[in-house]
């Protein structure tokens, strides 16, 4: 990719949250997850979720692509490996809340450390991004921690049980981020319906 520089590599499944029935439905489950920067604007920054799939012909594997263009979201760590952001839907134009679930915390911590170096705001004073994971609060229960999941549709395969509350009232800040990507339509119209492109 001409023009753009690749700052982060790792396995991961991405989903994305649907507002109204607040069920995470998955985007693409145990891919490879890529971040491109733009060379000549840094905080021009794409994601890449991608996954080749073996098929009939073993010459002519399925190979699965999703973009998503990162904007400047709050990012926050939910559960023991996963992180919740908003990215900007090449292909749908249209922002999603997502969730980034990593084969593995190092990765995670990895993702967060090159998301703060692009926006430093990003990510609240009471984490550190070594510490991400770890409550910043001591005295929260076991059941503050663990018992309050967002379950999924029964039936539906394409439901997955993440940590919740990232609607909660401390984070009307969050839902209200709502970016302005008005001259974004001539980025993303090469991607409009074509899922499997090489390029953001």
């Amino acid at each position: 990719m001409a023009g753009w520089t690749q700052v982060f590599r790792g396995r991961g499944s991405v989903y994305a949250l649907d507002e109204d029935t607040k069920q995470w439905a998955d985007r693409g489950t145990s891919g490879i997850v890529i971040v491109f920067q733009n060379n000549s604007d840094r905080e021009d920054v794409r994601i890449k979720w991608e996954k080749t799939l073996s098929s009939r012909n073993p010459q002519q594997p399925q190979h699965i692509e999703i973009w998503w263009r990162l904007t400047s979201s709050k990012l926050k760590p939910k559960g023991e490996r996963a992180l919740v952001l908003k990215a900007w839907a090449t292909t749908s134009n249209q922002q999603e809340i997502l969730a980034i679930r990593f084969s593995h915390q190092d990765a995670a911590i990895q993702f967060a450390k090159r998301y703060q170096s692009i926006f430093p705001m990003s990510i609240g004073n009471q984490y550190q991004i070594e510490n991400i994971f770890k409550q910043p609060s001591s005295n929260t229960s076991n059941q503050q921690q663990t018992g309050n999941y967002l379950k999924p549709k029964s039936g539906h395969s394409s439901m997955v049980s993440l940590p919740g509350s990232i609607l909660g009232d401390d984070d009307k800040s969050f839902q209200q981020f709502q970016p302005d990507y008005g001259q974004e339509n001539g980025l993303d119209s090469n991607h409009k319906n074509n899922a499997q492109r090489s390029h953001p």
